[in-house]
């Protein structure tokens, strides 16, 4: 997912960047697929944060804490 997101954040600053340029300026086929990929970043960003929220509920484990300071508790039945 992070590699996604990455990529998409790319695009969205690749045609924000084109639109500047005097040969796309006012194109209106760039300003629709830069406005698209924006809406779409935020769909994936959605997704996102709502599997995280799911995957904690299921592991019982507060993973977007663990996304933040990066530490998780050990596995309880890690074989000895």
């Amino acid at each position: 997912m992070i590699l996604l997101l990455m990529a998409w954040v790319a695009a969205v600053g690749v045609t924000g960047w084109m639109q500047t340029l005097d040969a796309y300026w006012g194109v209106e086929w760039l300003e629709e697929l830069h406005e698209a990929l924006a809406y779409g970043l935020l769909a994936l960003v959605g997704v996102h944060v709502l599997a995280a929220i799911v995957e904690s509920w299921h592991y019982r484990e507060n993973l977007i804490a663990a996304m933040v300071h990066g530490r998780k508790r050990a596995l309880d039945n890690a074989p000895d």
